[in-house]
């Protein structure tokens, strides 16, 4: 019994705080029990913020629905499926389906793509268009026939846009212009080969329609120059000619390079800085409205479009989506006919447009 009396004989204090103790258990049991059906939660009506997101998930449905447009999956570009929303990733596998697979035959193939999930094809397959399918093959064939042109030239003053439509990549073209503005001069027929990528075949090519002028005219003799035609005219021609600082013809060249050469002299007042410039006083200036550079409408891309002052971002989005939903234009006067720009845009763009 030492044990017992060691470990369970309590004093009357001990006594008191064990009872204490136990009425504390007893209580914290008893409320544990009893407050929950005493003190019920009140129920809270959520159908009010159920709606509220319900009616935000259908606005933002709608807001993307209506960013899609009707396409055909055989001919669109890249810019355009940017602009329905799919991704770059989206964008390229879509291109690579169709020069690797062939072209889509039923809207149900768009499923069949890589990295576009069944939510997004379900999405975009009522907008899908396949009434005009074009290979791919006979499409790239048709625009290389069309982009070459082959005319007489001189390599000391043709554009970098003629070079292109005469065969010349983009690159070439650059490096040539290059060429000339470091002061390299063309002397014979022969020279066109010393330019960086200028294959035997190409040279062969335009041999024939490499023309110099019968005599160069040289800078220091350009006090007896009485007439200068604006699209072909060099740096000190312009700046003679209109009577300009060397600030404003440089200006000149370089708005004339961006709409693609000048059909009327009122597009002088388009430049930056002649705003104000006096047409009535040019009376050594001329335009051949032939020399300017001419934009495929079927087949030049969104960057290019673009980039033309006469096409603002949102004029060239509704050609280029018209352009992919009905296969191209046969006639100009679709642009303004289906309000993709108005009568007077169209006026102005109209004279660099082809089919």
């Amino acid at each position: 019994m030492k044990f017992f009396d060691d470990y369970f004989v309590f004093s009357s204090k001990e006594k008191k705080g064990i009872l204490t103790l136990v009425i504390i258990i007893l209580l914290m049991i008893i409320a544990y029990r009893v407050i929950p059906n005493v003190f019920k939660p009140e129920i809270q009506d959520f159908t009010e913020v159920r709606a509220l997101i319900e009616a935000m998930n259908s606005e933002i449905e709608s807001e993307k629905a209506t960013s899609l447009f009707k396409f055909n999956p055989n001919t669109i570009s890249l810019d355009s499926m940017l602009l329905l929303g799919l991704s770059k990733k989206q964008a390229y596998n879509i291109k690579n389906y169709r020069e690797k697979v062939g072209d889509f035959k039923k809207k149900e193939e768009i499923k069949k793509i890589f990295s576009i999930p069944d939510s997004l094809a379900s999405q975009l397959i009522p907008f899908i268009k396949l009434d005009k399918v074009v290979s791919t093959s006979s499409k790239q064939k048709y625009v290389s026939e069309k982009s070459i042109s082959l005319f007489n030239f001189d390599p000391n003053t043709v554009t970098q846009n003629e070079l292109q439509n005469l065969g010349f990549s983009s690159k070439q073209a650059k490096t040539l212009k290059n060429f000339r503005e470091m002061g390299g001069r063309f002397k014979s027929k022969e020279d066109l080969k010393k330019i960086y990528g200028v294959s035997d075949k190409l040279y062969q090519s335009l041999e024939p329609y490499i023309q110099f002028p019968e005599k160069e005219v040289k800078e220091e003799i350009q006090e007896t120059l009485e007439i200068v035609e604006l699209n072909s005219a060099k740096f000190y021609e312009i700046k003679k000619g209109l009577n300009i600082t060397s600030k404003q013809a440089g200006m000149v060249i370089s708005y004339r390079e961006k709409i693609g050469g000048f059909v009327n002299l009122s597009q002088l007042n388009e430049v930056y800085g002649l705003e104000d410039f006096d047409l009535k006083s040019v009376a050594k200036v001329e335009i051949n409205p032939q020399s300017i550079s001419l934009i495929n409408i079927n087949t030049a891309t969104f960057k290019e479009l673009v980039a033309h002052p006469y096409l603002s971002f949102s004029d060239v989005k509704k050609i280029v989506n018209y352009r992919d939903m009905h296969g191209g234009f046969v006639d100009l006067e679709q642009i303004h006919q289906n309000n993709l720009i108005n009568l007077k845009q169209y006026r102005k763009i109209a004279e660099y447009l082809t089919l």
